[in-house]
């Protein structure tokens, strides 16, 4: 098995979030047009590395299916001077 890169691990994020919503309304929210999500669930997509972040940026807590995420966002929003703490640690 071949190990997953960050840019692995984003495309994937991204193809979870996109197999879940809208296509259109998350591309608006990006600020892109959708035809860049139209290949999103194929193996050969491959984003430039800018569309990539600016789809990740978008991701709303919780919104790719990862709840541990998710909690965690919340808990940093929730609790920003702990968060810089573990940051600096």
């Amino acid at each position: 098995m071949a190990t997953m890169t960050y840019v692995d691990i984003a495309i994937e994020r991204v193809r979870k979030v996109v197999r879940r919503i809208v296509k259109k309304p998350f591309a608006d929210r990006v600020g892109v047009g959708d035809t860049l999500l139209r290949g999103a669930e194929s193996p050969g997509w491959n984003p430039t590395a800018s569309t990539l972040r600016s789809f990740e940026a978008a991701i709303l807590p919780g919104e790719d299916g990862d709840a541990a995420a998710s909690a965690h966002a919340e808990h940093t929003a929730a609790n920003p001077r702990r968060a810089a703490k573990a940051v600096r640690a």
